[in-house]
Order: C-alpha cells, then sequence, then structure tokens
C-alpha cells in the first residue's frame, strides 16, 4: 500500500498553483471544481486530483455516488485544513486524516456516531478515523483491517479488506512531480 500525501501550507502562492493546474482537470473535475464556493475546499479539491495525477495514476473518475475509482488500482482521498492524502493499494482501500483537536467536544461526537465511550481524544481520534476509512473502503466490507499513524498534529487511519503489512509513505510538494520518500514522518498508533 502507497500513502502520498500534501502539505497546501507549503504553497506560497494559491493563485500559481491553481493556475498550473486547472488545466489539466477533466470536463467533471472542472464542473466540480466551479461549484464549489470555499476557496480552501477549492484548493483541498484541486491538490487531491494533482495528487491523483503525480501518483501515476490513470483514468481516475468519479462515481454517482462520489468514490473515487481508477481502472488499474483502488484509492481513497481525505483532508484536513492544510494536508490532502491518498492511499492506492490492489485491494480496496480507505483513509482519514483529522486534527488532533484537544479542544473539540469529543464525547457529544461519539455519542452521536454511537462509539463507545472514548477514554481520550487519542482514543475517539482512532474511532473516528477508522470510521471514516472503513465508510471510504466501502460498507459492503464487514471486516477491515486498520494502520493508524499519527503525522504533524494529525490522525491518519488506514482500512483495507486484507492486512496491512507494508505502507510506503511519500510527499509531494505543490510544484513537483516526483514524491519524496517521507515514511520516517509518520508515527505508528497502538
Amino acid at each position: 500500500m502507497k500513502v502520498f500525501i500534501t502539505d497546501l501550507g507549503k504553497i506560497i502562492k494559491t493563485s500559481d498553483f491553481f493556475e498550473a493546474h486547472l488545466l489539466t482537470l477533466n470536463l467533471q473535475e472542472r464542473n466540480r471544481f466551479e461549484k464549489i464556493t470555499n476557496q480552501n475546499r477549492k484548493l483541498q479539491f484541486l491538490a487531491g486530483r494533482v495528487l491523483i495525477k503525480n501518483a501515476g495514476i490513470q483514468n481516475a473518475r468519479q462515481t454517482i455516488s462520489g468514490k473515487l475509482v481508477a481502472d488499474d488500482v483502488f484509492l481513497s482521498l481525505s483532508h484536513s485544513k492544510n494536508y490532502v492524502v491518498l492511499a492506492t493499494d490492489v485491494f480496496p482501500v480507505g483513509i482519514d486524516i483529522e486534527e488532533l483537536n484537544p479542544s473539540r467536544d469529543f464525547q457529544k461526537t461519539a455519542n452521536r456516531l454511537n462509539f463507545k465511550t472514548p477514554v481520550d481524544a487519542l482514543d475517539f481520534y482512532k474511532m473516528f478515523t477508522q470510521y471514516e476509512a472503513d465508510f471510504k473502503l466501502g460498507k459492503e466490507y464487514k471486516t477491515p483491517h486498520h494502520r493508524f499513524f499519527v503525522l504533524h498534529g494529525f490522525a491518519v487511519c488506514l482500512s483495507s479488506i486484507k492486512p496491512i503489512d507494508d505502507v510506503s509513505f511519500y510527499e509531494f510538494l505543490p510544484f513537483q512531480t516526483s514524491p519524496i520518500e517521507c515514511s520516517s514522518s509518520f508515527c505508528e498508533m497502538a
């Protein structure tokens, strides 16, 4: 399994990023992009599509239900604040990233989603990112496997139909086209 990440905080001028990458969107992506009104969401959307293309994924498209699919690989995309992450694998995969916010009312969210009572904020974020990653994986998979990581104050959950043994992490800087291996930046959660 491969995980690609980009840090939107490293984009110096958003207008330059938009100009450089808007033409790479296909018609479906361009129409979706134009409907987004929030500038940060536009940036996350465009960065996600750039990440997919830079990861070498051809023919990625979104189904009517919103799931991303490609011809030769399974993929899942997530974003939180300034990070966008993409997981790819030969088996179905889901990924979620969430900012570890200790002031969030995680008990209220846990109650709303019928989670067991979290021990602490980290326990909540493991449950929440797992819930989100499993949703992206697909409800049809009843017993997914998980791995949890922390990156610069963000929780990341990977979900797969198979045990997740090997994970390689790569970072793309906003204007590069080749990934930098960055596995040491991720700390696995117990």
